[in-house]
């Protein structure tokens, strides 16, 4: 009992706390400059990026940054643990002998891990592709929202997220480098006077045209092409214009837009639905 006492006593004495005390101190030393320094590393990637990518590749910029900021934060969370560990009084070298060794076995098992990281640098220096591009990879098909060393992160339009880790990317199709054409139909009825069609076609294409070139999502006016096909009572007026791929989508919409309004000048009016019935089962159709 009295051996007890004094072990603790002992344990409790003023050179003991001044001990404890000092390795706290210590301790939240250590965590206060990791947190500056995992800080001021990202302060710093990110300026440093932005100046000499942003201006040519924002997307790039940021993918980058992302990247090298996750290396940074958890080489310094790694630092301040080993300086937390020493601060206390342990041996590290054993520890860091023994992860060598467990290291090597554990390469062994995480290989995929590896092939997921390796292919990440190259996705980033080839730059396949970057944050905010709209890519196709397999059968999968979205836009890129999160990108790290070891997975790309996608949401498609139906707003279902894709998480594919880095290793399994083969075949690589970006639709936001590149200027795509996309056609367009538009039906009138088979009596049509073309040559006021025409007139009010090539109206909504300088119009459509007025609205995005400000804005360099149309690089040309788009074009009224003609008569594209006749089906049945119906003539489609074709129409194609040149856009990337992210603004094809609202550009189209606006476009048809105003081509019903011009056909509406002319007095040229889109075709009704053809009446059709519902037939649910139980039920005869009459007549």
């Amino acid at each position: 009992m009295e051996e007890s006492v004094k072990d603790l006593a002992e344990l409790f004495s003023t050179a003991k706390l001044f001990a404890y005390g000092k390795n706290l101190i210590s301790i939240i030393i250590i965590v206060v400059l990791a947190g500056i320094a995992v800080k001021l590393g990202r302060n710093f990637i990110k300026k440093s990026l932005n100046l000499h990518l942003m201006k040519i590749d924002p997307g790039r910029s940021a993918t980058m940054a992302s990247v090298l900021v996750s290396i940074w934060k958890y080489a310094i969370y790694f630092i301040a643990g080993i300086m937390i560990l020493n601060s206390l009084g342990i041996n590290i070298m054993p520890i860091l002998a023994s992860a060598g060794v467990v290291g090597l076995a554990v390469a062994f098992g995480a290989q995929n891990l590896v092939k997921d990281a390796i292919t990440g640098f190259f996705i980033i220096f080839d730059n396949y592709y970057t944050i905010g591009d709209y890519i196709q990879t397999g059968s999968l098909k979205g836009k890129v929202t999160e990108f790290g060393l070891r997975s790309t992160k996608i949401i498609d339009y139906g707003g279902e997220i894709h998480i594919i880790p880095n290793g399994n990317i083969g075949t690589v199709t970006n639709y936001s480098r590149g200027i795509l054409t996309e056609y367009m139909s538009f039906p009138v009825p088979f009596d049509t006077d073309l040559a006021a069609a025409e007139a009010a076609g090539r109206r909504a294409c300088q119009r459509v045209y007025a609205e995005y070139s400000s804005s360099n999502k149309l690089p040309d006016e788009p074009v009224y092409l003609g008569v594209g096909a006749i089906e049945g009572s119906l003539i489609n007026l074709q129409f194609c214009f040149s856009a990337l791929l992210n603004d094809t989508f609202g550009i189209k919409r606006r476009f048809l837009q105003l081509i019903r309004e011009e056909l509406a000048v002319e007095n040229i009016q889109a075709p009704a639905p053809a009446p059709y019935a519902v037939i649910r089962q139980g039920e005869r159709a009459n007549g």
